[in-house]
């Protein structure tokens, strides 16, 4: 179970820890001054590339630990997800960075995998309490990753008696993806020693020279089980979507400027924001999860949670327009923080809860697979999300006049849509 936890968190920390210094990696490689214009487009291809790997090869790892085991494909996950942040640390030029970072979404697949370990492990008792822990383990990943990127970047510029003239002076982003290996490493050591391999070898066997008609047979396009498992597949991918294209939108609004009646947020306020709401979120997940999973059940559980967004969406435009624009203090962010945090509790119940009722539907022979298109639909709706909320926020901004600004907020009202989709078929 610590071996999963860590696979879950390093998954995290991999996802976001590039974020605070991209721009200025991507940059320095172009020899571009930092707010260049021109480098967004490579910016977004660095930052995109993690998750289009994640969409093309995470159904090829759930077939891999069909055919070979968990514990292998597990163990290779971890071991490519260890060599290749070294590899990123010490690009020297925009190619061999966006290679290294490829090979690193490539491996990234494994998750899918962990969370197929994970239900064959737990007992259906215990399956959601297990899930619950995954999710605050991913809390936690959510900031460690920020921090550990922002903050060890330049380390010659902050330590310099440690680091001038040292490979870390020519090379200032390699600290924390140094750092980042070496915790991978610890990980696979640790999961070398006590992994076990939960399908035996007559299962693997079987699960690779099974019959076309057995196999037909379980996926008629009338069983219940399949209408069951692309009910679940679509909700699951839906939510992912719909969770990106909300923090986008969030962080577009909130980040206007003031000469547009915006809250004019600075990087270093989003992240207090994310870090209050990652700390709610775990929280969460040891109080109010568990007890809503015990009283209401699994599906209704997921549903509460659902519609709990849904709700707390409805007065967003009312919650930035009563924070003062021209106070320039912090304090003004309190509300904001506070809406933020209050979303997690829909967030974090929902998403364990999907995916418990995912295994659940999952035959012991597809579990893997299931769970592997299941990572891969996640990633695609993570990448289109943001790309349509920007498109959407950019239209209601262009929309607007007067001092009646709320074409801001369509990107918010319009993600409602997805929300309501999968909150209907999660209730079924």
């Amino acid at each position: 179970m610590v071996v999963l936890c860590c696979i879950s968190l390093i998954d995290c920390i991999n996802a976001t820890m590039l974020n605070p210094y991209v721009d200025e990696f991507v940059s320095h490689l172009l020899n571009r001054r930092r707010g260049d214009p021109g480098i967004s487009i490579w910016v977004s291809v660095m930052v995109g590339s993690y998750s289009l790997c994640e969409v093309l090869f995470s159904p090829m790892w759930g077939m891999l630990a069909e055919r070979f085991g968990r514990r292998p494909i597990l163990l290779l996950g971890l071991a490519g997800s260890a060599v290749a942040p070294v590899l990123f640390g010490l690009a020297d030029s925009y190619a061999t960075a966006l290679a290294a970072r490829l090979l690193d979404g490539f491996f990234c697949g494994n998750v899918c995998v962990a969370r197929t370990y994970l239900g064959e492990l737990v007992d259906a008792e215990n399956e959601a309490w297990a899930f619950g822990l995954l999710g605050i383990v991913f809390s936690l990943g959510l900031f460690v990753g920020p921090i550990l990127g922002g903050t060890l970047a330049h380390p010659a510029a902050w330590a310099p008696g440690w680091f001038e003239s040292t490979i870390f002076e020519g090379h200032p982003f390699f600290l924390s993806n140094l750092i980042f290996a070496c915790l991978v490493a610890c990980v696979f050591l640790l999961g070398v020693v006590a992994l076990k391999e939960t399908r035996g070898p007559t299962e693997r066997e079987e699960s690779f020279l099974a019959a076309p008609e057995t196999s037909q047979a379980r996926w008629e396009p009338n069983s219940v089980e399949r209408r069951g498992l692309w009910r679940l597949l679509t909700v699951s991918s839906i939510l992912y979507g719909y969770v990106a294209a909300r923090l986008n939108s969030f962080v577009l609004v909130s980040s206007l400027p003031r000469s547009m009646h915006g809250l004019d947020v600075s990087p270093h306020q989003f992240a207090y924001i994310q870090t209050f709401a990652a700390l709610m979120l775990a929280l969460n997940q040891v109080t109010i999860y568990p007890f809503l999973v015990k009283r209401c059940g699994a599906h209704t559980s997921c549903a509460i949670g659902l519609l709990w967004t849904i709700v707390l969406t409805l007065p967003v435009p009312l919650l930035f327009m009563t924070a003062d624009v021209e106070q320039a203090s912090a304090w003004r962010l309190v509300p904001v923080a506070i809406w933020q945090g209050l979303n997690q509790l829909g967030f974090g119940t929902a998403f364990p809860l999907l995916a418990v009722l995912l295994n659940k539907e999952c035959t012991r022979r597809n579990r893997a697979v299931v769970n592997g298109w299941s990572n891969s639909l996640g990633a695609l709706s993570r990448g289109l999300g943001p790309v349509l909320a920007g498109a959407l926020m950019h239209l209601g901004c262009s929309l607007e006049s007067g001092d009646l600004r709320l074409g801001r907020y369509l990107s918010f009202y319009v993600n409602l849509l997805p929300a309501s989709v999968s909150h209907l078929r999660c209730g079924l």
